[in-house]
């Protein structure tokens, strides 16, 4: 549905549109014209994601990624009042898809019948309503618990014991002190990439501050995490250019991506890139204080307005990191009635190797679904159609496995999240075969999807390797010579 444009309706600038990014002021723009959504934010299906992910902002992409065919912008003009248009675009160089291209038209169709499909026996289904029954699913929500339940409990264990059993001044020779550099070294970091997991799926899906909160306790601040995330899936894996790239950590001191500068250190990032992986956290952590808190942005990604809930958040995970630092030590000697400073360098050794475990554990669930040596021979290719731009930036890995899906949330299943981000990660091995199926009808080159996790990092080592390189060295002068492998001509966007 679409209404004639009206003479009397305004022309707003970005910076008002910006301005209205609340929950009780939230506007959106789709496809330039602006909607005033503010009555809907409580009763939109999806949660408060429409306030978060789009409020003052262009939810063009976002909108029809993260809906089934049958909502179009009718909804819009449906739940929302039609403000004006707004002038130029949000984001400079930001690329503009055609959602009518037959590829992108069909994997929509096919992929929602199909997730329709595979919920129709449950209990409050109705016809077309995928998300309904697919919240508090009891499965995903005892998996969800008893991660968060144990790396909790590997966080107290870690860092609380010196509250009840002070290590002795040599705390070398102590068995308690060793068994927790054991627990942070070996069980921390799979359980922090496990929980940040978690928190991944419930931002995505709006499913409550209590599956995302536990990772503010790890240096992860889950509010940044909202903001800067639903920013990457608003412009998902651009090939060459630097809207999203530049928000992206990732680990600090690695060259990524051609278009960044090669420095000298990174003719050795083949060798550092365990340890660069381990700094990510840290390094969020600081720059969660000094920029984005204090100075309200970081590169292109500026906070927003926030609930309460999420300011409270925010700075109580800022806080429980020193306090789990100095307080149970603290506790533990005054009861004691002595002091040493022996039992604090011991705990700031173990939060050490938290801290580091856990950084790394938490990138490296991530980083082979984004970063693959293959994506980089479709470095600088943008597609007007969206779907394969993402099949061609994205990686998916272990699609023949439930246990790795289960294991990874569906990060293993990258290109179908980037395609419907929306979707339970319990259903995206389902849209494998389709992706697999379409892509072969259209001759779009979609990589094997069911490849190992192994392969998926020698394929992110490759690029780690080739990027070490000079500039004359690495793809970025091989991509002009990449074959374009699809039949139908792409236009550059």
């Amino acid at each position: 549905m679409e209404a004639s444009p009206c003479p009397s309706l305004r022309r707003f600038t970005w910076e008002e549109i910006r301005e209205h990014a609340k929950p009780f002021d939230c506007w959106v723009v789709y496809e330039g014209k602006v909607f005033d959504v503010t009555d809907f934010v409580p009763n939109h299906p999806g949660g408060r994601a429409i306030w978060w992910q789009g409020g003052g902002r262009d939810i063009t992409i976002l909108f029809n990624i993260s809906h089934p065919p049958r909502v179009t912008e009718e909804y819009l003009w449906k739940y929302g009042r039609h403000l004006g248009y707004a002038e130029g675009v949000e984001i400079e160089g930001a690329p503009e898809y055609d959602w009518s291209s037959p590829f992108w038209c069909e994997l929509k169709d096919k992929c929602w019948a199909k997730l329709n499909d595979l919920v129709r026996h449950k209990a409050g289904y109705e016809e077309g309503k995928f998300a309904k029954v697919t919240y508090g699913e009891w499965d995903v929500d005892l998996y969800f618990s008893l991660l968060i339940l144990m790396y909790l409990s590997t966080l107290l264990f870690c860092m609380c014991p010196p509250a009840f059993v002070l290590p002795p001044n040599n705390w070398w020779t102590d068995s308690l002190t060793w068994a927790r550099m054991l627990v942070a070294l070996v069980f921390v970091g799979p359980l922090a990439g496990g929980v940040s997991l978690v928190m991944h799926e419930a931002r995505h899906r709006d499913n409550g501050f209590i599956w995302y909160s536990p990772m503010d306790l790890s240096g992860v601040s889950s509010l940044r995490y909202m903001i800067e995330h639903s920013w990457h899936h608003n412009w998902p894996n651009l090939p060459d250019d630097e809207i999203e790239m530049d928000l992206f950590a990732f680990a600090p001191g690695m060259r990524h991506f051609p278009w960044q500068p090669h420095r000298f250190w990174h003719r050795f990032q083949w060798l550092y890139w365990p340890i660069s992986l381990g700094l990510v956290v840290p390094s969020t952590f600081i720059t969660d204080v000094k920029d984005f808190w204090m100075k309200g942005r970081i590169g292109k990604l500026h906070r927003s307005w926030t609930s309460w809930t999420e300011t409270v958040m925010f700075c109580v995970g800022k806080l429980v990191q020193p306090l789990l630092l100095v307080l149970p030590v603290w506790y533990g000697e005054f009861k004691a009635g002595s002091f040493s400073i022996q039992p604090y360098l011991a705990q700031c050794i173990i939060f050490g190797i938290f801290a580091f475990m856990s950084s790394f554990w938490v990138s490296l669930f991530n980083i082979p679904a984004h970063l693959g040596e293959d994506e980089l021979d479709e470095a600088g290719k943008q597609y007007s159609d969206f779907a394969k731009t993402q099949i061609a930036h994205s990686r998916t890995f272990g699609a023949n496995s439930r246990l790795t899906l289960w294991v990874l949330q569906g990060i293993n299943t990258q290109t179908e999240h980037h395609l419907f981000p929306t979707v339970p990660f319990k259903y995206l091995m389902d849209l494998t075969p389709i992706v697999v199926e379409v892509c072969e009808k259209y001759n779009v080159q979609f990589n094997d999807p069911y490849v190992s996790f192994s392969h998926a990092m020698k394929l992110y080592l490759g690029r780690v390797f080739r990027l070490a390189k000079a500039d004359k060295d690495t793809s970025s002068e091989k991509v002009a010579a990449a074959p374009d492998h699809t039949e139908s001509t792409s236009e550059g966007v």
